[in-house]
């Protein structure tokens, strides 16, 4: 029996695809790197994230990566509030979910961002748990994940484990709990399939899979 569903949040509940889309080219741009289109991103976007540049023809060697990723940071913020909004599907889900489950957020930003990005969006008081890194270089979430595991003591037979990436079903492996992917977010329906049973197009699917 499921108790604790643990949600991503970058493309799984906030719908941020499109304007991280639009950066990473107004990024390619600024550092002379290749602009990519809408299915390339998907079908490459991974972390860790200076992987991605550096396989599109970013720089990021030396001290070259943080200032890539503070304009990256200085771009998103200017945008995020303006243009992203959670998903409907997440925000009648949560509602419908809270108080019967353990719900945690836990997600490769910054726990302060985080933690700003759901209160701005009104969903912060959804959650039991907030689970952020402590750094803004997105270099994923297997450690940071495993370890909150470790220290809370749950039933990892009772999890289950919701994101929009390959990179999700990593931590829910190295986790090892049940893991559920859905196509709302950034990488392609494709690339979830080859790594997991389950891959769904919205949120409001998600309920048939938690009985």
């Amino acid at each position: 029996m499921i108790k604790t569903i643990i949600f991503d949040f970058n493309g799984t509940l906030l719908d941020d695809l499109d304007i991280n889309y639009e950066i990473f080219n107004m990024l390619a741009e600024d550092f002379h790197a290749d602009k990519i289109t809408m299915e390339e991103y998907k079908e490459v976007f991974d972390f860790p994230v200076k992987a991605v540049y550096k396989k599109w023809g970013f720089d990021v060697e030396g001290d070259k990566f943080p200032i890539i990723a503070d304009r990256f940071h200085e771009y998103y913020n200017s945008m995020v509030f303006k243009r992203c909004k959670i998903f409907d599907s997440a925000l009648t889900l949560l509602k419908e979910l809270k108080g019967k489950y353990n719900l945690v957020c836990l997600s490769a930003s910054k726990k302060e961002t985080l933690d700003k990005q759901l209160k701005y969006f009104n969903i912060y008081d959804y959650f039991d748990e907030i689970v952020g890194m402590t750094d803004k270089f997105a270099n994923g979430k297997v450690e940071m994940a495993c370890k909150w595991l470790q220290d809370s003591r749950f039933n990892k037979d009772e999890i289950i484990f919701i994101g929009d990436t390959v990179h999700d079903r990593l931590v829910a492996s190295c986790m090892g709990v049940k893991c559920i992917l859905i196509t709302s977010g950034h990488n392609s329906r494709s690339r979830l399939e080859k790594v997991c049973d389950i891959v769904i197009d919205d949120l409001k699917e998600l309920k048939e899979y938690l009985d």
